[in-house]
């Protein structure tokens, strides 16, 4: 089977525009097909193109794809997406680069740069503390709603699979500034709140294991400690930088409690900031 013309499995998910080729068994030749529209595009968890401009786009990835295609593997990646998510106005694909990645099991927004200015601006703007990523997290633990805390330390991410938080600090742009949400219902005798993430630049695993660190793994990630085996919740929620927004909620968003979602609009609605300022610490 090919879909818009390269080899796609039996069950991959098509939508309105695509083409789907399917060899028939009676002769061996293949029929074109439209693909049939997409009547739940709210639930649909496929990459997605979110927001763009003449130079810079934001993508979607759902959790459980990865960013890149991993060495000597053919499992697909977001960049085999990109000639299918971006084309030129005349309907010509071209060749987008990705700016930033997101863990396997993190769902939101992948920045890409459509032309070379766009990458050198999205550079220009991480050296200067110019960018602005909002995160949403569900994590073990519990404190007072409201709480604003910065985790500043530093981390080795250097040929590891788990990144090791060290005893020194961290320059401002790789500092993690956490805002406590909401609380969540407990499970078990496991409290849980909503976080709010807010980064810079970002290093490997940097909230997974920040937050970990202060004894609030996230849900679902056995790798820093967490306790429970429910879904893992990171999701990369907005994004500012130089002008360019983009956003998106996750898909386990409406399963958080009506006040929860309440205060997690309000928080991704605040203006952007830069560089983290803020005093009070972990």
């Amino acid at each position: 089977m090919l879909l818009n013309g390269r080899p796609a499995s039996p069950a991959a998910r098509v939508r309105e525009g695509q083409r789907l080729a399917i060899a028939l068994a009676e002769d061996g030749t293949a029929a074109v097909l439209p693909a049939a529209p997409d009547k739940a595009a709210p639930s649909d968890d496929g990459p997605r193109l979110i927001a763009r401009n003449a130079v810079l786009a934001a993508l979607y990835k759902p959790a459980g794809l990865p960013t890149v295609r991993l060495a000597g593997s053919s499992r697909p990646a977001l960049e085999d997406c990109l000639p299918e998510l971006l084309t030129q106005p005349d309907g010509t694909a071209f060749a987008p680069r990705l700016l930033n990645r997101l863990d396997t099991g993190t769902s939101g927004l992948v920045l890409a740069a459509l032309t070379d200015g766009g990458a050198e601006l999205w550079r220009q703007a991480e050296e200067q503390g110019a960018v602005c990523k909002r995160y949403l997290a569900v994590a073990e633990g519990t404190g007072r709603v409201g709480l604003r805390c910065c985790c500043k330390t530093a981390l080795d991410t250097a040929r590891r699979k788990k990144s090791r938080v060290l005893a020194q600090q961290a320059p401002p742009e790789r500092w993690t500034d956490v805002t406590v949400l909401a609380l969540l219902p407990p499970l078990g005798a496991t409290p849980r709140l909503l976080a709010g993430c807010r980064i810079v630049r970002g290093a490997r695993h940097q909230i997974r294991a920040h937050l970990a660190s202060q004894g609030m793994p996230l849900v679902g990630d056995s790798l820093y400690g967490a306790r429970d085996t429910l879904p893992f919740c990171l999701h990369h929620a907005r994004l500012a930088c130089a002008g360019f927004e983009a956003s998106c909620l996750p898909v386990w968003f409406e399963a958080l409690p009506a006040a929860a979602r309440e205060a997690a609009v309000r928080w991704l609605a605040l203006p952007p900031e830069g560089i983290l300022s803020t005093e009070e610490h972990f």
